[in-house]
């Protein structure tokens, strides 16, 4: 089986706590503050009533919160879309968030 995404970072940060994780601009992110962002935030999805199959929108710029948000929906057992992929993809999400 394929490790997924958020497992490779889990492994890294168990490994390397102290090395950086993510850059971006000026800001640097620890492997083991990343992957405890990713944990908190895969955790509010679920509880926000995402689950397996489902599909998280992602409307960020290249950014730190971009980076979480992959991760976390890895965590979460969902589906990362971005922005970009078309309109049929905004209707769906914009679909999805009125059946909740």
């Amino acid at each position: 089986m394929d490790a997924l995404l958020h497992h490779l970072l889990r492994s890294i940060a168990a490994r390397f706590p102290g090395k950086e994780a993510i850059v971006h601009r000026n800001r640097r992110m620890t492997c083991a503050w990343t992957w405890r962002a990713v944990t908190s935030l895969a955790s509010r999805l679920k509880s926000a009533g995402l689950e397996r199959g489902d599909r998280l929108g992602v409307f960020l710029d290249a950014s730190i919160p971009q980076a979480l948000s992959i991760f976390a929906a890895s965590a979460a057992d969902v589906e990362p879309a971005f922005r970009g992929e078309g309109d049929a993809f905004e209707r769906q999400i914009l679909g999805a968030i009125s059946r909740r």
